[in-house]
C-alpha cells in the first residue's frame, strides 16, 4: 500500500519576524503603561497639592493686605456689621460672648482677639476662627479655656494676665506654631498640662508671679530662648533649665534660691541672667558663659564677686 505524502507548509521567514515584532512591540508597551501609571499619578497629586498651596497662600495674602490697610481694633459690637474686615477685636466685660460664637465662620481675616475684663465662659467656637495668631485674656473671670483651642493651628501668642483662668487644656499641646505662653499675675496657680512638653516652636515662656506654680518637664522644650520664673518663690531651680541650650535670657528674679549649680555654665548662649532679690551666699564658675552681656545679682548675701566673672 502506497505511503501517504506529508506535504510541510513553510512559513515564510519574513512573516515569522512580523508576528515576533508585534509581540514584542506589545509586551514592550505594557510595561511602558505600567511604569507610566505612577509618574501620571504623582504628578496630579503634586499638581492637585500646589493648587491647594496657591489657593491657601491667595487667601493669607488677601488676609495680609487687609490687615496692613485696617489695623484698628474693632469692639465685638462693631464687628457685627462688617465681621470680614475685623482684623484686631477688643471683647469689654459688656459684651456677650454668644456673638462671638455666632459670627465665628465670619471673622475669616480676625488675627488677635482681647478679652478684657470679661466674665463668662470662652464659647467652644473660638476653635473655628483658624487665623487667629494671638489670643489675650486680661483681668477675666469665671474664664475656662474651651478644648477647641486646640484648633488654632496659627495661633503664636497666648497671653493671660491677672485672670483667674485655673488651667490649660491639654489640647494646647497641639498649637504647633506657638511661640509664646505668657502667665502672669494670674489671681489663681494655673495648672499647666503635660502636653506643654510638646511644643516644638516655643521660644518665650513666661510663668511671672504665680506662687506655687508646678513646672512641666522643661528640658524637652528644647526651642525655649527666653524663660522668666520671676517671683515665684522659687527655692532651687529646676534641674531641666540646665538643660535648655538655645536659653539666651534666663530671669529668676524675686524668688528664694539659695543655691545655683555649676550647670549653670553649660548654658553657653545666655546672654542675660538675673538672680537680683534672691538668698544667694555664692555663684558657681561663670566663664563659660561668653555671650552673657547683663548679670544682676543684686540684693543677695554675696561677699566675694563670683569667679569667672572678670572673663565675661
Amino acid at each position: 500500500m502506497p505511503r501517504k505524502s506529508t506535504q510541510v507548509t513553510e512559513v515564510p521567514q519574513q512573516e515569522i519576524s512580523t508576528k515576533i515584532s508585534r509581540k514584542t512591540i506589545l509586551l514592550l508597551a505594557v510595561l511602558l503603561l505600567i511604569l507610566l501609571i505612577p509618574l501620571v499619578l504623582l504628578y496630579l497629586t503634586q499638581k492637585n497639592g500646589d493648587t491647594s498651596d496657591s489657593k491657601n497662600n491667595s487667601i493669607n495674602s488677601q488676609s495680609s493686605t487687609i490687615c496692613d490697610n485696617n489695623p484698628r481694633e474693632h469692639l465685638l459690637e462693631e464687628a457685627k456689621k462688617e465681621p470680614e474686615n475685623v482684623c484686631i477685636m477688643r471683647i469689654p466685660e459688656e459684651s456677650d460672648l454668644s456673638d462671638l460664637a455666632k459670627l465665628s465662620n465670619s471673622l475669616v481675616n480676625l488675627k488677635t482677639i482681647y478679652f478684657n475684663k470679661t466674665a463668662s465662659q470662652i464659647p467652644s467656637e473660638i476653635g473655628d476662627i483658624t487665623t487667629l495668631t494671638a489670643l489675650n485674656f486680661h483681668h477675666t473671670t469665671g474664664t475656662v479655656l474651651p478644648p477647641e483651642i486646640g484648633k488654632l493651628q496659627n495661633l503664636e501668642i497666648l497671653h493671660i494676665s491677672k485672670a483667674d483662668i485655673e488651667k490649660l487644656p491639654p489640647e494646647i499641646g497641639k498649637l504647633q506654631k506657638l511661640k509664646q505662653l505668657i502667665i502672669a499675675l494670674n489671681v489663681k496657680n494655673v495648672s499647666l498640662p503635660k502636653t506643654l512638653e510638646e511644643l516644638p516652636s516655643l521660644n518665650v515662656l513666661t510663668l511671672r508671679a504665680n506662687p506655687g506654680i508646678a513646672l512641666p518637664e522643661i528640658s524637652r522644650i528644647k526651642s525655649i530662648e527666653y524663660l522668666d520664673l520671676t517671683d515665684n518663690s522659687l527655692k532651687e531651680l529646676a534641674a531641666g533649665v540646665y538643660q535648655l541650650q538655645k536659653l539666651k535670657i534666663l530671669n529668676l528674679s524675686y524668688n528664694k534660691i539659695s543655691l545655683v549649680k555649676p550647670e549653670i555654665g553649660s548654658l553657653v548662649n545666655l546672654q542675660a541672667l538675673r538672680l537680683d532679690n534672691n538668698l544667694l551666699t555664692s555663684i558657681p564658675y561663670l566663664g563659660n558663659l561668653k555671650n552673657l552681656e547683663t548679670l544682676n545679682l543684686s540684693n543677695n548675701s554675696l561677699t566675694v564677686i563670683p569667679e569667672g566673672v572678670e572673663n565675661l
